[in-house]
C-alpha cells in the first residue's frame, strides 16, 4: 500500500466525511480507494469473472449457448 495526497474540493471531503462517520466507509482513505477501484472500467467484473471460473470451473458450452441467446434477445428466459 502506498501513502499519495490529492486535493479535492471542501464540500466533497465533507460529504465523504459525513459518510465515514455515518458508517459507511470505514476511513477516507477507504472512501476513496474503492471509489477509484469503482471507475476503472470493467477490472472488478474481469476479476469476479476469473475468480468464479478458478472456483466453479468454466461456463458449460450449454449455459453459455444459453446465456449469448439471452443478451442477443433470441429468448426472453
Amino acid at each position: 500500500m502506498q501513502r499519495i495526497t490529492i486535493t479535492v474540493p471542501d464540500d466533497v471531503l465533507a460529504d465523504v466525511k459525513s459518510v465515514v462517520d455515518r458508517g459507511g466507509a470505514p476511513s477516507v482513505s477507504a472512501f476513496f480507494a474503492a471509489a477509484a477501484r469503482d471507475a476503472i472500467p470493467g477490472d472488478s467484473l474481469e476479476k469476479l469473472a476469473a475468480d468464479m471460473e478458478a472456483e466453479f470451473g468454466p461456463v458449460p458450452p450449454e449455459i453459455q449457448e444459453w446465456a449469448d441467446r439471452i443478451l442477443a434477445g433470441e429468448i426472453d428466459e
